[in-house]
């Protein structure tokens, strides 16, 4: 699947699911979806013990999800929990490099949405780490993956993940993040918190000059 359909689904996912605060609760997703979910330790000690074999963290076994509720690492376990949501989301059938890219994908973006990144105008591991709950490595990839991230394709997409966690009554809304105020709608705005995020001497493509002169979303 493309990428924008990957991404596409993440929304379909916020919808259903009503996920409109962050960090995003992954238990409440999976359950949202009816997706079935069990603790290894529910389990008998030999099936833990299976299950410890194939993952320390989460699989997913037809459909359904098995997790590790006494796993130390919270911040990677819930990137594997969305990882296996992203199998089942997709469709996914058998194991190949291509399913694991695609689940990695949907993952990323439904933990922390670039467009949501763009919003508050994170520029730093530390601010997408304390806002998605997610592990400093996870963290360094979403931010290397932002700077490079095209907002403006298929932004009418991008606008609507945007939107549905900072409607324009945002300013009477309590369901967001500390930083909602911060909010820029033009693509100037976008192209220069772009270029500040990347470095100062980031050079903008003739595709990213055009779009100072229209709108990014």
């Amino acid at each position: 699947m493309e990428q924008n359909g990957i991404i596409e689904k993440t929304l379909e996912v916020f919808k259903k699911c009503e996920v409109k605060t962050f960090p995003i609760d992954c238990i409440k997703i999976i359950t949202g979806l009816d997706i079935p979910l069990y603790k290894y330790s529910d389990l008998p000690e030999a099936k833990i013990n299976k299950c410890l074999q194939v993952s320390d963290d989460a699989f997913t076994l037809q459909g359904v999800i098995f997790y590790n509720d006494k796993f130390p690492h919270t911040e990677r376990q819930r990137f594997s929990l969305m990882h296996e949501v992203g199998h089942i989301i997709l469709n996914h059938e058998g194991e190949s490099s291509d399913n694991e890219k695609e689940a990695d994908l949907f993952a990323s973006n439904i933990l922390a949405p670039r467009s949501v990144i763009w919003h508050l105008h994170f520029n730093s591991v530390k601010d997408i780490c304390e806002t998605f709950d997610v592990s400093c490595m996870a963290a360094n990839r979403i931010l290397a993956d932002y700077k490079i991230f095209p907002l403006w394709e298929h932004k009418n997409l991008h606008k609507n993940i945007r939107d549905w966690f900072f409607p324009y009554t945002h300013a009477t809304t309590k369901n967001t993040t500390k930083k909602e105020s911060d909010y820029y709608d033009n693509d100037s705005d976008f192209l220069n918190v772009h270029r500040f995020v990347v470095g100062e001497e980031y050079i903008f493509s003739n595709t990213e000059y055009y779009h100072l002169h229209g709108s990014v979303f």
